[in-house]
């Protein structure tokens, strides 16, 4: 054999006793790890086995100490959920009304729970969102998000601290999920009130609250003035301020603040708050106005032949924000409907005061048309339109908006497709007034992501009164 194969033979030798030793040093390996795991476990049992042989001990040498220990846990547990569930259905009403104004999905786990506690920062973002009545405040002012100490409602305190509802320091990263006192919340929102609303602190009348002498004058002047002004109940019993805040207690306070000072209607319009006001249907509304007949809201909705229909609280509480300009828009569009002059229209002037407000680009030969006819037969329209707010409802096809449209004939030698839009329909539309007043529910569509809506072009309004959707109502 010559000494190359000879080399080579001893090589595979040795390469496959190293694969055998080392898979005995495995398997060893593997068999020790196995062993201190076993040692591991039974330690821990030793040592949770001896725990319970004390226990049992403990128990045969002083059974009544533990039946005693025993019940008290009990109780103890049994009156944290009582406690819980009568403070909870104490405040329910606010928790529904927090929901139906869109509030409670402001507090940082989205839930309005009466006997659930509140932060510092949380509590600043809640009061800031009721007085402006939005989940977002960044379009409010510029702000820049820092790259360091930054947390959740960074925004917010920002906001409060520019604003001087709010100390240097005095909600910070270390201390902004601190539980607030009750007292801190009272002066958190009645600063704000007075920096955003100018609205300063002062009361008419001093409570009678017994543990009022305890706090500052300061502090008693924040108190009197929430009893002054409606945000607190006025009793003889403790106001016990300095108490941490619940949801409960702060549900109470935003629902009385919003209602009282009208913050989350459309241009603070007074909310219906008489009982003997409230229309029949008032569970679809998130509220009601108290300046518009509860028979307006008791008309019944449209519903199209597709069941994805949506309440005026629905919609309510996901586009709140943008109801401000759903009455600019609507009303924009239908006062240059209503008030049309034959001696000095023109197409281009009508037809840009209505392409902002229409869904579609305008029908140039459609509304050509109509501004002919409008001369030719010399007419003259003057009204107005007012939305009644909140009755936004969604019929399973269209949004829709009830309006109040009041109008008069000025002049016409005709008494046929008067209005714009009826001239896009073939059926006639004939006008036997001079004066009109009715309601019709407005169509109109919101685009992709909901920040844009518009009306649709040219729809009719003799088909769109409310109560009678289709059903061409007679003029």
């Amino acid at each position: 054999m010559s000494k190359l194969k000879v080399e080579n033979k001893v090589k595979k030798e040795s390469k496959v006793n190293n694969s055998k030793v080392n898979n005995v040093n495995n398997k060893t390996e593997k068999i020790q790890g196995k062993n201190k795991f076993l040692k591991v476990i039974a330690i821990i049992f030793s040592f949770l086995l001896l725990i319970v042989k004390n226990i049992v001990k403990f128990i045969k040498k002083y059974p009544v100490i533990v039946i005693i220990a025993i019940v008290a846990v009990i109780v103890a547990i049994v009156a944290t959920i009582v406690f819980n569930y009568y403070y909870d259905k104490q405040y329910k009403s606010y928790e529904l009304k927090i929901h139906n104004y869109g509030f409670d999905k402001m507090y940082n786990n989205g839930q309005a729970k009466g006997s659930q506690k509140v932060t510092k920062s949380e509590a600043i973002k809640i009061i800031l969102s009721s007085i402006y009545n939005t989940s977002d405040i960044s379009g409010l002012e510029y702000y820049e998000e820092p790259e360091k100490d930054n947390y959740p409602n960074r925004i917010w305190v920002t906001y409060a601290l520019n604003h001087g509802i709010i100390k240097q320091n005095e909600i910070t990263k270390e201390n902004e999920n601190q539980k607030v006192k009750y007292i801190e919340m009272l002066k958190y929102y009645l600063d704000a009130r007075s920096k955003l609303m100018d609205k300063p602190v002062s009361a008419n009348e001093a409570s009678n609250f017994s543990d009022l002498k305890k706090y500052t004058s300061d502090d008693q002047n924040y108190i009197n003035d929430a009893v002054s002004n409606g945000l607190i109940e006025q009793n003889n019993g403790k106001i016990n301020a300095k108490s941490t805040l619940t949801k409960g207690r702060f549900n109470q306070i935003i629902i009385k603040f919003v209602e009282v000072y009208n913050t989350i209607t459309v241009g603070g319009e007074k909310i219906n708050i008489n009982p003997q006001k409230f229309p029949k249907n008032a569970d679809i509304y998130p509220y009601t106005l108290a300046n518009i007949d509860k028979s307006i809201y008791e008309i019944p909705n449209y519903i199209s032949d597709f069941p994805n229909v949506q309440t005026p609280l629905n919609v309510y509480m996901q586009r709140k924000e943008v109801y401000s300009q759903i009455k600019d828009h609507i009303e924009g569009y239908l006062n240059t409907i209503l008030n049309v002059d034959y001696t000095n229209i023109s197409f281009l002037d009508f037809r840009s005061k209505l392409e902002p407000y229409c869904m579609y680009a305008v029908n140039q030969d459609s509304d050509v048309e109509y501004v002919n006819y409008v001369i030719s037969n010399k007419i003259k329209l003057s009204g107005k339109a007012t939305v009644q707010m909140p009755i936004l409802y969604y019929d399973g096809t269209d949004f829709r908006i009830r309006t109040k449209i009041e109008f008069k004939v000025d002049s016409a030698d005709t008494k046929e497709n008067l209005i714009y839009g009826d001239n896009t329909n073939e059926t006639v539309v004939k006008y036997t007034k001079n004066e009109y007043s009715m309601y019709i529910d407005v169509p109109i569509s919101f685009t992709v992501g909901g920040s844009s809506f518009y009306v649709y072009n040219a729809f009719t309004m003799a088909e769109n009164v409310s109560g009678s959707i289709f059903k061409r109502a007679e003029m």
